[in-house]
């Protein structure tokens, strides 16, 4: 059961996804789940960390990233992101991450998800 969610950029969230839950299964799902994109921002506020400075300061456009990061909240993995969206998330991400947890290959995703973030002690935030 794979399905899109989200919208195309607005005014209003310039940073909006076309979310899909249709995914190959190989290493660049990390870039379908938008781990990059989404970890750390308003839809997945991290909690604060040694490194945030570090990340805050790179130039977004320069690393591909639209959305301005966010430590203020508790999120420490993707998992736990898709799991429980931050109260500002927007309502596309938040209908991602229920189909993605949905979807026949959550398992899958799921435990790439814990090796990477276990592997490099990190969830996008290192």
């Amino acid at each position: 059961m794979n399905k899109a969610f989200g919208d195309k950029p607005t005014a209003s969230d310039p940073c909006a996804n076309s979310y899909n839950t249709a995914l190959e299964t190989n290493l660049e799902v990390y870039e379908s789940i938008y781990i990059n994109q989404e970890m750390c921002s308003n839809n997945c506020p991290c909690a604060p960390t040694l490194k945030q400075t570090d990340w805050m300061t790179l130039n977004r456009d320069e690393v591909g990233r639209c959305r301005v990061w966010d430590f203020t909240g508790t999120i420490t993995s993707y998992e736990e992101c898709l799991k429980s969206p931050g109260a500002t998330a927007t309502l596309g991400f938040k209908a991602f991450a229920d189909g993605l947890m949905k979807d026949s290959s959550w398992s899958m995703i799921a435990g790439l998800m814990k090796f990477l973030e276990s592997a490099y002690s990190c969830a996008g935030v290192c």
